[in-house]
């Protein structure tokens, strides 16, 4: 993420006079070349800083992912909670302790909520890639963004398996809330 602000930095302070050349030849042939496509050296280097960057920039500044590639991440745990599912009808469970599991576990927390925690992730990667004073302190910051991330989605696991216990009613409020949050990600995350 830091590697993609600094390209935007690099673009926007692009300067011609900067750029080093192999031989003084290859130098003033480009020059020449720049000067008869653009009119002028400074035309060009405002192309680089403004309409080049732009269209170079926007896409990889986005810090969106589909949400198809969200759902690929979940699709471990999704088997995981499928086993289970499968295990409670196989073993004759009631209906509503099988609805209460595909609503907490397989919806709100396979299909929300690690969507919603891994966009946060993202996000939060993106939001704080700046170089800091020391390599001790970028680590310690992407440790703290890690542990939020685990903290949120073990917050996640608790709250599904908590309403799964406690019945239908509880399951279908932490799926409501889990939609929410996915709902939330997503249109910050752009797949709205």
């Amino acid at each position: 993420y830091l590697a993609k602000h600094k390209l935007s930095s690099d673009l926007k302070n692009f300067d011609l006079g900067s750029v080093q050349c192999s031989s003084e030849f290859d130098r003033k042939f480009i020059y020449e070349a720049i000067s008869t496509w653009y009119g002028s050296v400074a035309n060009f280097t405002d192309f680089v800083q403004d309409e080049l960057r732009e269209e170079l920039v926007s896409p990889i500044l986005s810090s969106s992912m589909p949400l198809a590639y969200y759902l690929i991440l979940v699709t471990p745990s999704l088997s995981v909670y499928l086993e289970v599912f499968l295990a409670l009808w196989k073993g004759g469970a009631p209906s509503d302790v099988m609805i209460s599991h595909a609503l907490a576990s397989l919806l709100g927390y396979c299909l929300c909520w690690c969507p919603a925690y891994l966009a946060l992730f993202i996000f939060l990667c993106d939001r704080f890639a700046s170089p800091r004073s020391s390599k001790c302190r970028d680590r310690l910051q992407s440790f703290a963004i890690g542990m939020i991330v685990l903290i949120v989605s073990y917050a996640g696991n608790i709250a599904a398996r908590y309403s799964f216990e406690q019945g239908l009613y509880h399951s279908m409020v932490w799926a409501v809330f889990a939609l929410f949050a996915v709902a939330l990600a997503g249109c910050k995350g752009r797949w709205c």
